[in-house]
């Protein structure tokens, strides 16, 4: 039996010009990176920011995306992979302060949309309807 390790892609860097620099260089590593859908290594394409929503509706980079091309004669899976900053939760889409404020909110026994609005400080565009429910707006 013959073990075989595939080194994966880090996922989380220190610094933003880091992350920059190791996805503008993926396609040239002398030990390249495989993708974790298809497992080829020579289809990377950097494929922009990933952003967190701040206060008042701001925006902060939080990492980069990377795609395993299968566009201009690439012959990739088409998948993207997020890379992101040491400091940030992969699927938080807000900050640890915003999550704290809205589970604050709701215990003091405000609705959802209220408690979103008073930890984001932002409207809220959240509208509940349901198309099988008669009155459900």
């Amino acid at each position: 039996m013959i073990a075989i390790k595939i080194a994966w892609m880090n996922s989380y860097f220190d610094d933003l010009p880091t992350l920059h620099l190791f996805t503008l260089s993926l396609d040239c590593q002398a030990e390249p990176m495989p993708c974790r859908h298809c497992s080829k290594s020579d289809q990377w394409v950097s494929h922009g920011y990933v952003y967190k929503n701040q206060h008042l509706g701001q925006t902060q980079i939080v990492g980069k995306r990377t795609f395993c091309s299968n566009r201009s004669g690439r012959t990739g899976c088409g998948r993207t992979t997020r890379l992101y900053l040491t400091t940030e939760v992969a699927t938080l889409h807000y900050s640890a302060i915003h999550l704290a404020a809205f589970v604050l909110a709701l215990l003091a026994g405000t609705t959802i949309q209220q408690a979103y609005q008073r930890a984001t400080h932002t409207p809220c565009v959240r509208r509940p309807t349901c198309p099988i429910l008669p009155n459900s707006q």
